[in-house]
């Protein structure tokens, strides 16, 4: 009965992790720009040349 128990709760926390990593490496995958580009609320975003801190690009 407990060997039942360790491993249903082995299973759960398996099941977890799996799901977190799964979860965070989308996130950083979405935010490298791999599916479609860098979104908004990306923690990876990098400006591109020549744009301003505020994203649009600069008066010329």
């Amino acid at each position: 009965m407990r060997d039942a128990i360790r491993t249903g709760i082995a299973l759960i926390c398996l099941t977890i992790a799996i799901c977190l990593a799964l979860v965070f490496g989308l996130a950083y995958m979405r935010g490298e720009g791999w599916f479609d580009g860098p979104g908004e609320r990306s923690l990876f975003i990098q400006p591109e040349p020549g744009e301003t801190e505020s994203g649009d690009a600069p008066d010329r």
